[in-house]
């Protein structure tokens, strides 16, 4: 939360506050396990709505999966993510890498950019929904910007949706 009022307090500053800036600036894209230009819903939503799109990837030091990513995970992350962002630079993008409390880091990227917009695609773990729904409560709430999830996974529902027979 402190650094949140921080990064309000040099966007303010800059002369960035809620008031500035167009009505579709920006959008920021989170960057997760879909290291993917195609079938990516929130990546392509961001480039066809908004005049320019970061992707964001944001180590969560505190991640609150019971199961974190470590060893030998993390070595093949990191190789997803320089493939990935080697795609993104033939596109003239670049991903922006973050690392410490992930919605913190997020809001600072938001603020730092004069973003006025968040995509991510839904991640289905109950820890990661938790965590989202918290994303999104800030981001709104707090920072006034809008917010759109995309169901991004092979499931053929979510576990929240209703499947009729």
């Amino acid at each position: 939360v402190r650094n949140l009022r921080r990064a309000r307090k040099r966007a303010e500053a800059r002369g960035e506050g809620d008031d500035a800036g167009p009505v579709h600036g920006g959008c920021v894209v989170l960057i997760r396990e879909d290291c993917r230009l195609h079938d990516n819903p929130a990546l392509q939503t961001a480039a066809e709505v908004h005049p320019w799109v970061i992707p964001l990837y944001v180590h969560d030091d505190a991640d609150p999966s019971p199961w974190p990513v470590r060893g030998a995970g993390l070595w093949w992350r990191h190789e997803s993510l320089k493939y990935f962002d080697a795609s993104l630079c033939k596109l003239g993008s670049r991903i922006v890498y973050r690392r410490g409390c992930y919605i913190e880091q997020v809001a600072d990227v938001l603020l730092e950019t004069g973003a006025t917009a968040l995509h991510f695609n839904r991640q289905l773990e109950p820890w990661h929904i938790d965590r989202d729904r918290d994303l999104e409560a800030v981001v709104t709430q707090s920072l006034g910007l809008q917010v759109r999830s995309f169901k991004a996974n092979v499931a053929a529902f979510e576990p929240w949706e209703v499947k009729q027979k």
